[in-house]
């Protein structure tokens, strides 16, 4: 299993990852539940002692503040078997924590942690079962998702009495108001989270830091309310003697890092305000907001920023109109971009390979593959594909061409029936289903406008697909570990010591059919560049404009009833 289980905060991850790792230990092995900080380490460990209190399931704690003699038990029963679950921060991946029969791995938090880290603790048990968990997945994860090497259950519902968490956007000139928003809310009985990008002020970055921040507060804005400051340079006593008087009541409003953005819960926080929020991910925005909204009380995040910028101006818009931390992650990996599947790099562009399509396609089924790379394809339009990818046709001389309707790219939906055209054949699309295959004939369901309508055509004939057929079939797992070598001739060229290289070269059902220009026999003037009329003249920027507007007038009244109630749901300023 590799499964990610995505649910916004306070939605039963915790609940998820207790009754899987109770599950794996009825079954004869370990677990172990990584967590980004001490805090949330403590906090789980308590928390799985209360679930498994009655339950034969032997729990241990293990974190950089391990006192030896007790982390050397520690080690000493783990090894021996004598521990079911570990519970734990980055110290679980240290060489010297060795489990007996690792059988599950359970990452919290997982967009806190590292390819090399996640990679680490894996290693520890012998093709252990992978859950990953968080509300916001980085965008590799997402894209890894999308792709299917990994699965993902979605928590969708949230606990009985809460209250989603009302967001909006300001700029300075809200700023007083905001403040006395604030104060409201504190003498109610209530407690704030005010975030900043920087610990302290910075000569390089205009930004807010939390020591400037908190020294204001305390001194100007709010004298009469004890105001607290937490950040990552202080010691871990005092970080975590902090959080406990925050708490339990005692501080009011605490100023912060993102050292917060994991932590524990304090259901009667109700307000996120956070500093120069463009200059935190969408993903953090939103882990941020999920610090408030634990309780039953209305809770609200306030982003502010004074940057105009488009793009920013765009991602305060989408944590406005978005709750649901999946579909931010949608976004996010829209913005950003993937990132590398097989490195380190956690957004940009992905080192996905057209190699890796066709592996995918045979887990599924395919019966083989053949990849068309070469130099000559460079700077293609839809003119010049289709007609390099008519002459590979072709040479394979297949029955039935299956395309998808259009790419996610250009939309354009030429490839497939341009295919068509070259090669002659009929074509039928908006394909939903094939209902009947014959000698020499298909019968094929079309989704149309306002219906569907059946078809029957003779083939060979070109197929491209509608969004809204069935899902492809899953992969399967003999098929997984048979072909999972297959490689190319330039991927076995470029590594050929290793051993899945060496695998491949050895078993022709491994090697994936590579194929240059000059394999298909085309027309070099009809490729490429040279062959795509397709000329670009202008290239403009999509400027994002906001569906309505509000005017509001200087009254305080009318502005802290708006800040109150916080009816609008766009970006304000």
């Amino acid at each position: 299993m590799q499964r990610l289980v995505q649910g916004d905060v306070g939605s039963g991850k915790t609940a998820v990852a207790a009754l899987a790792l109770a599950k794996i230990v009825e079954n004869g092995y370990q677990g172990a539940l990584m967590v980004p900080t001490e805090v949330l380490a403590g906090q789980h460990y308590e928390t799985f002692q209360q679930f498994y209190k009655g339950l034969p399931i032997r729990v241990a704690y293990l974190s950089g503040q391990t006192k030896t003699s007790e982390r050397n038990e520690i080690l000493e029963k783990l090894a021996k078997g004598e521990i079911d679950v570990l519970i734990g921060t980055h110290a679980l991946i240290e060489k010297d924590v060795i489990f007996a029969h690792l059988g599950l791995v359970i990452m919290d938090e997982q967009h806190r942690f590292g390819v090399k880290q996640r990679k680490a603790l894996e290693s520890k048990g012998e093709s252990p079962h992978i859950l990953v968990m968080t509300a916001t997945p980085i965008p590799r994860t997402m894209a890894l998702s999308v792709y299917g090497d990994l699965d993902v259950s979605a928590i969708r519902g949230m606990p009985p009495g809460r209250h989603p968490v009302k967001t909006y956007a300001i700029d300075g000139s809200y700023l007083k108001r905001v403040f006395n928003f604030m104060r409201k809310e504190m003498q109610a009985g209530h407690q704030i989270y005010v975030v900043c990008p920087l610990v302290e002020k910075s000569e390089k970055q205009d930004l807010a830091s939390a020591v400037a921040v908190y020294e204001e507060l305390r001194d100007k804005v709010f004298p009469d309310f004890k105001v607290g400051l937490v950040h990552g340079r202080m010691k871990g006593a005092e970080k975590d003697q902090v959080m406990k008087d925050f708490k339990d009541g005692k501080i009011k409003l605490l100023a912060a890092t993102s050292v917060i953005e994991v932590g524990i819960n304090v259901p009667n926080a109700t307000i996120m305000f956070v500093y120069g929020a463009d200059r935190f991910g969408l993903s953090q925005l939103h882990q941020l907001r999920g610090r408030v909204g634990r309780g039953s009380s209305q809770s609200y995040c306030i982003l502010y920023t004074d940057n105009r910028n488009e793009v920013t101006q765009l991602r305060m818009r989408l944590m406005c109109e978005i709750s649901d931390g999946f579909l931010l992650s949608e976004k996010d990996l829209l913005l950003r971009g993937s990132g590398e599947f097989f490195g380190y790099h956690q957004h940009g562009m992905p080192d996905l390979k057209a190699a890796d399509i066709i592996r995918d396609a045979i887990f599924r089924g395919a019966d083989g593959g053949y990849l068309l790379t070469d130099r000559k394809f460079a700077g293609s339009d839809t003119l010049a594909t289709s007609y390099a990818l008519s002459c590979a046709l072709r040479k394979i001389q297949p029955d039935v061409i299956v395309a998808g309707r259009q790419a996610i790219d250009g939309d354009t939906a030429q490839v497939g029936p341009q295919v068509a055209e070259k090669l002659g054949l009929p074509q039928v699309t908006y394909a939903e289903e094939i209902l009947e295959i014959k000698d020499k004939s298909l019968v094929i369901k079309r989704r149309l406008e306002h219906g569907t309508e059946v078809v029957e055509c003779p083939i060979p004939a070109v197929v491209t697909v509608n969004a809204s057929a069935a899902e492809c079939r899953p992969k399967n797992a003999r098929r997984v570990m048979k072909f999972k070598n297959a490689m190319t001739a330039s991927e076995i060229a470029a590594e050929p010591t290793s051993e899945a290289a060496k695998m491949a070269a050895s078993k022709p059902y491994l090697q994936i059919f590579e194929w240059s220009a000059a394999d298909v026999d085309p027309d070099d003037n009809q490729l490429g560049l040279t062959g795509s009329p397709t000329k670009v003249k202008k290239i403009e920027n999509v400027v994002f404009q906001a569906k309505e507007a509000k005017k509001l007038t200087a009254d305080d009244k009318q502005i802290e009833e708006l800040m109150v109630e916080l009816i609008a749901s766009h970006t304000l300023g």
